[in-house]
C-alpha cells in the first residue's frame, strides 16, 4: 500500500480515537485525565488492517508532526540577523505582534491534537494582521476619513469580502498571483464559523493546511515578498 494512503488511515483511525476521548471527558468525570492523541502525547502507533480475516498491512509507525513547510519559512525569516532589530522598531511604533504570537500558538495547538483551537488561532492571527491593513487603505478611500465610519464598515464587511479586498486592492501587488492562498483563508473562515457556531470537530489535515495558509500569507505580507513565477499553495 501506498505510504500516503497508510499515514491518512492512520491519522483517520487517531481522529476516531480522539472523537471518543472528546465525548469521554464530557460525559465522564473520571476520564478527565485522559489525554487526546497527538505527536506530544504518542511517540509510536501500532496499526494493522485486515480484510476478512487476512492481514494486508501491519507495522510499527512513528508518529510525529512534520512541521508546515512556510511555518518552518516563516519561523527561520524571524530569525534571521538583524530581524529582531526590525521587530524592536515595530514595538516603538505601537504596532501589534499579537499575529505572531497566535500562529505559534497554533503549531503548538496542532502538535498537541487541538485542531479546532489551532483553526481559531490561525483565523485570529490573520484577522489580528489584516484589519490595521484593511482599514488604513479603507481610510483613504473615504472622503471625511473617519475612524468609526471605517470601523462601520468593516464590521458589516463580511470576512471573505474583506479578504477579496487584500488580495485584489489592498495588497494586490503581493497578493493577486496567490489565488489559492485566498479560496485557503476563505475555508478556513468557513471551518472557523462551524467550529464556533455549530461544535464541528475539524482534524489535522485541515489544521495543518490552514496554518500553512496562514503562515505563507503573513510571511508574504511581512516581509514584502515579491511574486514568485510559478506560486505555491
Amino acid at each position: 500500500m501506498r505510504e500516503g494512503i497508510i499515514e491518512r488511515l492512520r491519522d483517520k483511525a487517531v481522529d476516531v480515537i480522539n472523537h471518543y476521548i472528546y465525548y469521554a471527558r464530557t460525559f465522564n468525570h473520571y476520564a478527565n485525565d485522559i489525554v487526546m492523541v497527538s505527536p506530544r502525547s504518542v511517540s509510536q502507533i501500532y496499526l494493522k488492517i485486515e480484510d476478512q480475516n487476512k492481514i494486508i498491512f501491519e507495522d510499527d509507525m512513528l508518529f510525529e508532526l512534520h512541521k508546515p513547510r512556510y511555518f518552518v519559512e516563516y519561523f527561520d525569516m524571524l530569525n534571521e540577523p538583524g530581524a529582531f532589530d526590525a521587530f524592536e522598531e515595530i514595538l516603538k511604533s505601537g504596532e501589534s505582534l499579537l499575529h505572531i504570537n497566535l500562529l505559534f500558538d497554533a503549531f503548538y495547538a496542532l502538535y498537541e491534537g487541538r485542531y479546532n483551537e489551532s483553526i481559531l488561532n490561525c483565523a485570529t492571527a490573520t484577522e489580528s494582521m489584516f484589519i490595521p491593513i484593511i482599514s488604513a487603505w479603507l481610510k483613504k478611500q473615504l472622503f471625511h476619513q473617519r475612524d468609526n465610519d471605517v470601523s462601520r464598515v468593516l464590521m458589516e464587511t463580511p470576512t471573505a469580502i474583506k479578504y477579496e479586498l487584500l488580495f485584489g486592492s489592498v495588497k494586490g501587488d503581493l497578493l493577486s498571483v496567490h489565488p489559492s492562498l485566498l479560496e485557503n483563508l476563505k475555508e478556513m473562515n468557513k471551518t472557523r464559523n462551524k467550529i464556533v457556531h455549530s461544535g464541528y470537530q475539524s482534524n489535522k489535515s485541515k489544521a495543518e493546511l490552514f496554518l500553512n495558509t496562514v503562515a505563507k500569507t503573513l510571511m508574504i505580507l511581512h516581509f514584502n515578498m515579491e511574486p514568485e513565477e510559478k506560486p505555491s499553495l
